[in-house]
């Protein structure tokens, strides 16, 4: 029997945010290459540092989560209750 060892994953913190008058996800990562990658090809995205900012309006969660979920841990608590359902 194989055991899988456990590595940690870098970070990802979404939390809600207001840039230039209009709602954003704001998506706070790691330095990692491949999260900055996968992050790149979300619709809309802008980035600033280590931040990057996906417009709320269609931001689907579930669907980010499905994406990212392998290249990293993802703390969405703050956007409990923040998002249109």
């Amino acid at each position: 029997m194989r055991m899988k060892v456990y590595q940690s994953k870098p970070r990802i913190t979404l939390s809600p945010a207001i840039r230039d008058g209009q709602k954003y996800v704001e998506v706070e990562f790691d330095e990692d290459d491949a999260i900055r990658l996968s992050l790149s090809k979300e619709k809309g995205v802008r980035f600033e540092g280590d931040r990057a900012y996906l417009p709320e309006e269609g931001f689907d969660l579930s669907g980010f989560f499905d994406r990212h979920v392998e290249t990293a841990y993802i703390n969405y608590s703050a956007l409990k209750n923040t998002l249109p359902k």
